[in-house]
């Protein structure tokens, strides 16, 4: 009996050991999942992290020249001539000139606005002197305004009328052989016609549809009710109705032009006018289109006229 009892002490004590270390083990293994679980998922954050870094300094590029720099934005051109507003963020502008060749760093948006418009992250100044030209029609986009054209009446007679323009744009528009002419003179039959309706509604009569057929529509407008109040002079002559100009002043941009209308229109009689000089082409929206002087000639000869208008 003393035998065995030993023997099953020995036994119990090895199965305690082998549980006890088995034990072990498993809470070792637990705790190296943990580790290695905690390892991995601060290795994702740093991954994370850098490449957070890596995409955000990666932004679409833009190269560009500087046409005017302006306070928190520049005027620029791209290579294929298409323009381009840029906003500056984080940039001092003055260190920016006309002509630079710069690289643009932004976040690949651009606004389909005309010029397109980008925000920029960061700008490098890559050449001081691009070897673009700037065209003068995109200086002259960029640097107009409106508030430094100024039009006046030197003279105006039964058959001429001389106008001066003073144009203070830093890039001048040219003013050689870019208006054409046209006189208009009140319809005073025809008053209160609306000159802007160009549409006569209440002789449209719109199309009918029904399950078998489908009318179609007609238009007889009344000729008396669609007749202009403002309508061209009768032309006694076939002389191209233009303007020519002449250069009173280089440094302050001061031109004087003179339309005679002798062996186009003739001497203009009695009735209001109004004289009207397109520039050329008349598609060119940039600019204005035209200018417009409105007179008076009185039953004694006598002229009386407005002050000149720029239509846009």
């Amino acid at each position: 009996m003393l035998i065995n009892r030993n023997l099953y002490d020995i036994v119990l004590s090895n199965v305690v050991d082998f549980k006890r270390k088995n034990f072990d083990w498993e809470k070792s293994m637990k705790n190296g999942i943990k580790l290695f679980i905690s390892i991995l998922i601060i290795l994702l954050i740093v991954i994370g992290l850098y490449a957070y870094r890596y995409f955000e300094n990666v932004k679409t590029q833009m190269k560009l020249v500087v046409v005017k720099v302006e306070d928190k934005c520049l005027k620029t051109i791209q290579s294929d001539k298409e323009l381009m507003s840029v906003s500056v963020k984080n940039e001092d502008t003055s260190k920016f000139k006309e002509g630079q060749e710069i690289m643009v760093y932004y976040d690949g948006v651009v606004l389909t606005s005309y010029p397109g418009q980008i925000i920029a992250d960061k700008i490098e100044i890559l050449k001081e002197k691009s070897n673009i030209e700037i065209p003068l029609e995109v200086l002259r986009f960029y640097n107009f305004s409106q508030k430094n054209i100024t039009v006046s009446v030197e003279n105006l007679t039964k058959t001429s009328l001389e106008l001066i323009i003073s144009d203070k744009n830093k890039y001048p528009l040219d003013y050689g052989d870019c208006f054409s002419y046209t006189i208009l003179k009140k319809n005073i039959e025809n008053e209160n016609y609306n000159q802007n309706v160009e549409f006569d509604y209440e002789a449209y009569t719109p199309p009918v549809t029904t399950d078998t057929y489908t009318t179609t529509s007609s238009y007889n407008p009344d000729p008396n009710r669609l007749k202009k109040v403002w309508e061209e002079i009768e032309l006694i002559g076939n002389e191209e109705k233009n303007c020519e100009w002449e250069i009173v002043s280089r440094d302050e941009k001061v031109l004087s032009g003179k339309c005679d209308w002798t062996n186009l229109y003739g001497e203009l009689g009695q009735g209001e006018y109004e004289f009207k000089a397109y520039r050329n082409p008349q598609n060119d929206d940039t600019f204005f289109k035209c200018i417009v002087v409105r007179f008076t000639i009185d039953e004694n000869g006598e002229i009386f006229f407005e002050e000149p208008e720029l239509s846009w």
